[in-house]
């Protein structure tokens, strides 16, 4: 459980990060503005209604908000709604939101199946649901089974990456 808690910290951060950078969208950009500026209200406005018109980045902020309660009222299966839509559109970090969120019964049912299979999805392209699904196989947690060589595999995919944690995990296996 506190591996998925780190993880789901960690996503977090990296989402407010991605708030933080540029973006396609003058919309999006004044989101970030006003994100920055601690208006979350009115970030949380603009961004809504470019979730409601489809953008998958806007689609994932949105949930993030929504999530932590930033601007609205914390609301963990509205969030988790939009991860889908967003997640359903390939966004990554998305993908890997909506899988801890059926590991851990956010928003959802609890769904070990689901879960793992949104995080399939987002190691396709993501070192650090790559590193994750390696931690939940190297801890056994959240209904994932100790699995050494399958911990192996995914913290060397996540190496390879030159994520630093991985190549940490790596080096004490």
């Amino acid at each position: 459980m506190n591996v998925l808690k780190h993880a789901m910290k960690t996503t977090t951060i990296l989402m407010l990060v991605a708030l933080f950078s540029t973006s396609a969208s003058a919309t999006l950009d004044d989101a970030y503005t006003a994100y920055n500026k601690g208006d979350f209200t009115a970030a949380i406005n603009e961004i809504r209604t470019l979730a409601e018109k489809g953008d998958r980045q806007a689609q994932y902020d949105l949930a993030t908000m929504i999530g932590k309660g930033q601007g609205i009222k914390q609301d963990d299966v509205e969030a988790t709604k939009w991860y889908r839509l967003a997640a359903e559109q390939n966004h990554h970090s998305a993908q890997q939101s909506l899988g801890e969120r059926y590991l851990l019964g956010l928003g959802v049912d609890k769904d070990f199946t689901e879960g793992k299979n949104w995080l399939l999805k987002s190691a396709k392209e993501s070192d650090k649901a790559q590193f994750l699904l390696g931690s939940l196989y190297l801890d056994g947690s959240e209904g994932f089974a100790v699995d050494n060589a399958e911990a192996i595999k995914w913290f060397t995919k996540a190496a390879d990456q030159d994520y630093v944690d991985a190549q940490f995990n790596l080096g004490i296996l």
